[in-house]
């Protein structure tokens, strides 16, 4: 059994070990000159369990700080694609080509550059801490905050007290919420291994696969660790404390899983032949997904991903291949669903789920399945559940309303199936309207949903200003009745409709009049002009 001095060594070494895949390929990240080194606590006020409870952090593999310099430094921005962040940190002695720091949050951290010595004494003055309670838990874990010699963390106390800075340790406690006697060291446990988390949640989502896969793997150890440290010290219960860390198994075996597999081209621009096989790849591209989350119930953009695009563009051919996937594919992508501003809300005290669902490769699956089908979705399709988090069975249900869809218009074309539903006298104003929006499409344009329940479109006209072919062109040939006899039906019964005091928006209708006049042809220009005189005189516009 290892003493806490000699784990806390084999904890540090491991640890330390996680950035060397990202930042610095093939070196070893340093140790800091002090670490694992004898430390007798300063004189302080401070009570005796939160002494012991620093003494524990450090002895599992907190970064220590002592025989460093306190500088400004740049490091990589993990929080966006943003160049560089500046920060307070201590860097570590070494001339070598990547420098390397101890953050605030406990990590060894590379520095892109080494700046002017900085003043700690400064940096914690209470007038110089701008970020409030708020950061002392809930927004501890992301680097832009946990990072910042601004923020107020207990977790820098531990760091200054390592340093002998007892009266700046025993400031930063004051602030802390609670009784002061309570012992923190599951909250600065927490705050450290979090850290790492989202650590290794940015790698995840950037493609770092290889660092997010180490860093995933050590928190487990981590975590364990410091479960069992807060039952010895009969302040835990249990894994519920680590209840952020819910999804790290999931994210841990679909790293794994990548980690398995071949090194993974994008398939965009690789110019495969065979539709079949270029189906599949654009498919298994859908792991590669990053949308930006839409911070609502409508979950998460990918309308912009390059292989949701290109698989629309292969049409029918690729409908079958993604209700597969719509079924069976688990992957994750690179993206996660928040359901408040940026998933923020659910690490605060009042909102203690954490962020995610993790969004699968079936969303993207099925936002090209819409655009293929030129639908917006298979209304609820979870009833009173969740979209984001379906089960197996909800994704055979819905996948099964997809091919029920596909058997009522077996053997129509992708515009003949518009057709069809813009002609059912069943149908409510809200699909005629989806229908003329899509009919009257011009082939640049494109019918993307955000969401799982989102739409959006582009521009009608060429680069050089001429018009653009509409994409259902080949219904000009229907007769009896015409797109236009259809147009004009609908456009009298959205009228009628709206005279009777229906919920029509009249914007909605005038652009339902414009698209009509995309497809009304010479023998219903009279009819045309009639419309026009209509709406101006008895909608008021």
């Amino acid at each position: 059994m290892l003493n806490n001095v000699s784990r806390g060594i084999a904890v540090v070494v491991v640890v330390l070990g996680f950035h060397t895949a990202t930042f610095a390929a093939g070196d070893d990240i340093p140790v800091p000159p002090m670490q694992g080194k004898p430390w007798t606590p300063p004189e302080t006020k401070l009570p005796p369990v939160v002494v012991s409870a620093i003494t524990e952090l450090f002895d599992e593999g907190m970064a220590d700080p002592r025989g460093c310099e306190y500088r400004e430094v740049e490091i990589p921005n993990s929080e966006s694609y943003e160049p560089n962040q500046k920060i307070h940190a201590w860097v570590l002695p070494g001339d070598g080509k990547t420098r390397y720091a101890v953050g605030w949050n406990g990590r060894v951290i590379p520095v892109v550059k080494v700046g002017p010595a900085a003043d700690l004494k400064k940096d914690l003055a209470p007038d110089a801490r701008g970020q409030g309670q708020l950061s002392q838990i809930a927004w501890g874990i992301f680097d832009w905050n946990s990072l910042s010699e601004k923020s107020t963390l207990p977790i820098k106390a531990a760091l200054l007290m390592r340093l002998g800075e007892a009266e700046l340790a025993e400031n930063v406690m004051k602030s802390v919420p609670g009784n002061p006697d309570n012992d923190p060291y599951l909250t600065m446990a927490r705050e450290w291994i979090l850290c790492w988390f989202h650590r290794g949640v940015t790698a995840h989502t950037k493609g770092d696969d290889k660092l997010a896969l180490q860093i995933f793997h050590k928190i487990a150890t981590l975590q364990e660790t410091a479960i069992a440290t807060a039952k010895r010290r009969g302040i835990s219960n249990g894994a519920a404390d680590f209840s952020e860390l819910r999804d790290l198994a999931l994210l841990t075996a679909d790293q794994e899983r990548r980690a398995r597999e071949p090194p993974h081209v994008a398939a965009v621009n690789a110019g495969i032949v065979d539709q079949h096989e270029r189906i599949a790849a654009f498919i298994r591209d859908l792991e590669l997904a990053d949308g930006e989350s839409l911070f609502s119930e409508f979950g998460t953009d990918m309308s912009g991903d390059a292989s949701v695009h290109a698989l629309i563009r292969e049409g029918d051919a690729a409908i079958e291949p993604l209700l597969d996937c719509l079924e069976n594919d688990n992957r994750l992508t690179r993206a996660q669903f928040y359901a408040g501003s940026g998933g923020m809300t659910r690490m605060l005290p009042d909102h203690p789920e954490p962020p995610g669902p993790w969004v699968r490769v079936y969303e993207p699956a099925y936002i090209a399945l819409t655009g293929i089908l030129r639908i917006t979705p298979m209304i609820d399709p979870v009833q009173g559940g969740n979209p984001h988090d379906m089960s197996a069975g909800d994704r055979k249900a819905l996948a099964a309303k997809f091919r029920k869809y596909l058997a009522a218009h077996q053997g129509q074309t992708a515009a003949e199936r518009l057709f069809a539903r813009l002609r059912d006298d069943k149908a409510d104003v809200d699909e005629w309207f989806l229908m003329g929006d899509e009919i009257s499409q011009h082939i640049n344009e494109e019918s993307i949903p955000r969401g799982m329940f989102g739409g959006g479109g582009g521009s009608s006209y060429g680069v050089n200003g001429d018009p653009v072919p509409l994409r259902c062109e080949s219904l000009r040939a229907k007769s009896n009745p015409s797109v236009s006899d259809v147009f004009i039906k609908r456009f009298l019964q959205m009228l009628s409709y709206y005279h009777d005091g229906g919920s029509i928006d009249p914007d909605r209708l005038g652009n339902f009049l414009r698209e009509s006049a995309e497809w009304i042809g010479p023998e219903h220009l009279d009819d045309l002009r009639d419309l026009m005189k209509r709406y101006n005189s008895e909608i008021g516009y």
